[in-house]
């Protein structure tokens, strides 16, 4: 764990000053620099561009965190399993192009009557889902090197604050809405070049391949491996986008841009798991390659036992805040309260579960996790269909969260009867205790008429009993000693 501590508390600082950035984007910037409906657009096109990027590498984001510990060997520039990922980018973006744009016209159809402002920046879709699966696959060879910060400084830092100064470039009216489209892409086209950069610099990669070395494993089955977590990533990644896309077919586009700003406020409460996951998946993915079981089982308890104090605290933060933080926005965005409130308990939910998903995928049983998968992106689908005409986006909301709990909670079930792992014990039990106390200690802070006051009294407050808390009973008996946390 020592690794994983080390870049994991590196990246969750980062991913906190880029939350902080985004934030202030989210909050302050973009709802008054755009329309809901231009915001709308930017996060239509982004969904369907990330959609489409997990199919473009043709799984090999997975395939580098499981078998590049076979292949890394900096002196034989690790056979050239560089070159395997490029030449598999490309060829994915041509087949994956090819389908995209023979289904052009009926996902036109499907969006032209509520939103048809997306339709006018249909093929903007090809370069943006381009570069972001160039960005996924060359993060996740940072990681395989166990080089994670650099990326997540571009993922988390970077963007955000060129997203707000092309915001700003547009508010000021310097270039038209095609440009501000134009240059929303290129930040992430300017993102990959940094990270290649960046990896010639740490690295040395090769894209000539070693086809002799390839021959001793088992290339069809690695093939196999890919694909199916291709597959698996996209109906991850498709219970995530579902939403903002479904509200765009029933509902118009302003109200995909509202949806949006209240979804990433419960992002706060993930950025700790996004963080982990960042630098663990690869070192889950070593130890079970190494066939060290009660490792991989450690690094599950470890995660759950952590992310739950972290994330029970959060939540506690963002729910009895989000009132007063609304009072902020234009007063549409109030729809989107009650968005905050469904998505931050899932979101806890999921990180209450630990690395599940890691462990899951980067095991031998990673084809349950596919299957786990689409029967949940199904719930998701069915679940939009029904409630986004009945309640608006809360209804887009609800089916999220029914989605997440329901895969956690398969996830979990299934580790604990297949694998034998059991995350949760009497301590557990103690952390929702303490989440409740922060819940009754906020709701106890008299609230004035000024929300930024509220907001920082009850927050100050709130942590202050919280941290005191996990302290005196030794939650997280690191935190308790810095030396032995840092230790490694």
């Amino acid at each position: 764990m020592g690794v994983i501590k080390r870049q994991g508390i590196t990246n969750a600082i980062v991913t906190y000053i880029g939350i902080l950035i985004g934030f202030a984007n989210v909050i302050f910037v973009q709802p008054y620099f755009l329309s809901s409906e231009e915001l709308g657009l930017i996060r239509v096109l982004y969904a369907f561009s990330a959609l489409v990027a997990m199919f473009l590498p043709l799984g090999i984001g997975s395939i580098t965190l499981r078998y590049f510990p076979n292949f890394k060997d900096a002196k034989e520039k690790h056979y050239g399993f560089f070159g395997v990922m490029i030449l598999y980018l490309f060829v994915g973006f041509l087949l994956t192009s090819l389908v995209l744009w023979l289904l052009k016209d009926m996902i036109i159809l499907r969006y032209i009557k509520e939103s048809a402002l997306f339709t006018s920046y249909f093929n903007f879709i090809f370069p943006f889902s381009f570069f972001i699966a160039f960005n996924n696959i060359l993060t996740v060879y940072c990681q395989a090197l166990f080089k994670s910060t650099i990326p997540s400084f571009l993922n988390d830092i970077y963007v955000r604050i060129f997203t707000i100064l092309i915001t700003a470039v547009y508010f000021l009216k310097l270039v038209s809405l095609d440009w501000f489209i134009v240059l929303n892409v290129a930040v992430y086209g300017l993102q990959a070049l940094i990270l290649l950069i960046y990896i010639l610099r740490v690295d040395t990669p090769s894209l000539k391949i070693k086809y002799s070395y390839f021959k001793t494993h088992n290339v069809l089955d690695i093939v196999k491996y890919g694909l199916m977590l291709c597959i698996t990533a996209f109906a991850s990644l498709g219970i995530k986008y579902v939403d903002i896309m479904m509200i765009g077919q029933y509902l118009p586009l302003a109200f995909a841009g509202i949806y949006s700003v209240a979804a990433f406020i419960p992002n706060i409460i993930e950025v700790p798991i996004s963080s982990l996951e960042r630098i663990s998946n690869a070192k889950i993915a070593d130890e079970w390659a190494k066939n060290r079981t009660e490792e991989v089982e450690k690094i599950y308890y470890q995660s759950t036992k952590y992310l739950m104090v972290i994330g029970g605290l959060l939540m506690v933060l963002v729910t009895t805040n989000i009132r007063d933080l609304f009072t902020l926005l234009p007063n549409d965005y109030s729809q989107g309260v009650d968005v905050v409130f469904i998505l931050s308990i899932s979101t806890f939910f999921n990180m209450a579960t630990g690395l599940n998903g890691s462990i899951i995928l980067s095991s031998k049983y990673y084809y349950v996790g596919t299957l786990l998968l689409f029967f949940l992106l199904a719930v998701t689908v069915i679940s939009n269909i029904i409630f986004i005409p009945i309640m608006g986006i809360s209804g887009a909301a609800f089916a999220t969260a029914l989605a997440s709990f329901l895969y956690n909670l398969l996830k979990y079930l299934f580790i604990l009867i297949k694998m034998k792992m059991q995350p949760f014990d009497k301590y557990s039990v103690l952390i929702v205790g303490i989440i409740l106390v922060g819940f009754a200690i906020s709701y106890c802070v008299p609230n004035s008429e000024i929300p930024v006051l509220n907001i920082g009294l009850k927050s100050a407050i709130t942590v202050l009993v919280y941290t005191g808390l996990v302290y005196g009973f030794k939650l997280i008996p690191e935190v308790n000693n810095l030396d032995k946390f840092f230790r490694k």
